[in-house]
């Protein structure tokens, strides 16, 4: 017989999930802002700046994955198992969205696509709105 789910080590794990990605992403804001900066502003980096955006990129990128991978790991109680399979699509297209900006960075050739980076960013965003609602509808059935 499987091991009824635990809430108490879902919400924990899910808020470590939720932290680990804050922090990352506090950690990777200003290397977004100087890639940003170039298709925005069309500001010019150095080589050294892209190579910090890709090592800090790639850092982020590991981070989300294995933040994926203990999401979908995570057995959630029975009464919250719908809205935890629509958080972890919400969490799959968030990191999808930070792979694609990734991508979007010629770092050899010192370049940015400018629509595929904002298209990234956006997507990034719209994910984690739903990341963000997936969780508020968890909390209200456990609450």
């Amino acid at each position: 017989m499987k091991k009824k789910a635990d809430l108490g080590h879902y919400l924990q794990t899910i808020t470590d999930i939720l932290q680990a990605t804050e922090d990352m992403g506090g950690n990777l804001n200003s290397y977004f802002d100087l890639a940003n900066g170039v298709v925005t502003d069309k500001k010019e980096l150095s080589a050294d700046q892209y190579a910090q955006i890709q090592e800090s990129f790639s850092q982020g990128i590991e981070v989300y994955q294995q933040n994926m991978a203990k999401l979908e790991k995570t057995s959630a109680p029975v009464a919250i198992i719908g809205p935890h399979k629509q958080l972890v699509k919400a969490y799959r297209d968030f990191v999808a969205g930070c792979e694609k900006m990734h991508a979007s960075i010629d770092y050899s050739g010192q370049k940015i696509d400018g629509p595929a980076f904002k298209e990234s960013e956006q997507e990034q965003s719209d994910a984690m709105d739903h990341v963000n609602a997936h969780i508020g509808r968890i909390m209200q059935r456990v609450g």
